[in-house]
């Protein structure tokens, strides 16, 4: 009975293991749903996105002098390829607008969903839009399935919304102060 190794995923290589018999003449033929797979004839096959959900196998069959026989391998349905998102989000002040950047080499031009959280304290909420207030956060993207690849959740990475830096009034004066209290006004010089 010959066997199959390698993993029945999307772009993974299988290989059949058949130990050939003293002067035995040996073929190949590879199976996709029961149908002949057209110029899938050597000992090994990659897998492609047609194959994704289809039972795959092989027929072996080998003949010397007096034989003649075929052994099938057993079957296994091929299943997508692992789906794969990075993302990387840079800190920012408050006022500038929060702008992750994501990378897929596996799931490229499927829709992409982000999810934030506070972090240290930071309450935010609702997850899905990017927060606009000064805080520490964390950012995940969710990217969706292909054809041929698994849908993919990133590591969250961390980013900081800074507080803005207050620019003092210019050209100020004393305009009057109450001697029983410690506060004072201020007024703005005119130019």
């Amino acid at each position: 009975m010959p066997t199959v190794t390698g993993s029945f995923v999307y772009g993974e290589t299988l290989t059949v293991n058949y130990t050939k018999q003293d002067d035995e003449s040996v073929t190949y033929q590879w199976y996709r749903g029961g149908e002949k797979i057209s110029d899938a004839t050597e000992n090994s096959y990659t897998l492609t996105a047609e194959d994704i959900s289809k039972n795959i196998y092989v027929i072996v069959s080998a003949t010397d002098e007096w034989h003649r026989g075929a052994m099938q391998s057993r079957q296994q349905e091929v299943a997508k390829a692992q789906g794969s998102i990075e993302i990387a989000c840079e800190s920012v002040t408050y006022g500038e607008t929060v702008q992750p950047s994501v990378s897929s080499n596996t799931n490229e031009g499927a829709n992409v969903t982000y999810s934030y959280v506070g972090t240290d304290g930071t309450s935010y909420g609702p997850s899905n839009e990017a927060p606009e207030n000064a805080g520490t956060y964390t950012v995940t993207a969710t990217v969706a399935e292909t054809a041929t690849h698994t849908a993919a959740t990133s590591e969250p990475v961390t980013f900081t919304i800074r507080k803005a830096e207050l620019a003092a009034p210019q050209n100020l004066t004393l305009a009057s102060t109450a001697p029983d209290k410690a506060t004072a006004t201020w007024e703005e010089v005119q130019n």
